[in-house]
């Protein structure tokens, strides 16, 4: 039987990359870039670590790290606060204004892992998998000029 459909069919344009998926572990990273949007009601700030790990196949890898964004109340169990103390090596105070803009120009110790399952709790097959940092595990080193891609 020959169908044939009289609505013109949509077609979408793929405008993402597909994400790097590199092996779990610590790596060394610096801030690439940082962006802010909203998903879902709330702000969430995507930050881009740019993994430093020279003569590797790894140097240049871009790896996300996503986190919810407060501008007001903030509790001392919000990922990018704890982000933020590891790297500084103490508490921050109370009132005390933070910024991803403290990351840049430092080579920090990131921990990445696999994602390999969807935000619908699917198991994804092996070819969307997909490595995300977990969480920054502190500072390593200030960036040095050996550090920089060009």
């Amino acid at each position: 039987m020959d169908v044939h459909c009289k609505v013109k069919m949509p077609k979408a344009v793929v405008t993402e990359e597909i994400p790097p998926l590199i092996p779990e572990g610590c790596y060394e990273g610096s801030l690439g870039d940082c962006e802010l949007f909203t998903y879902k009601g709330g702000e969430k700030l995507c930050l881009s670590f740019i993994i430093q790990a020279p003569d590797t196949a790894l140097n240049g890898v871009i790896i996300k790290r996503f986190y919810n964004w407060y501008k007001r109340k903030t509790s001392r169990s919000w990922d990018f606060l704890r982000d933020y103390e590891r790297v500084l090596g103490r508490h921050v105070d109370v009132g005390d204004e933070i910024s991803p803009e403290f990351f840049k120009g430092k080579v920090l110790k990131l921990n990445v892992r696999t994602v390999s399952v969807s935000i619908k709790n699917r198991i994804l097959p092996q070819f969307q998998k997909y490595s995300v940092v977990d969480y920054i595990e502190g500072f390593s080193r200030e960036m040095t000029r050996s550090d920089l891609p060009f």
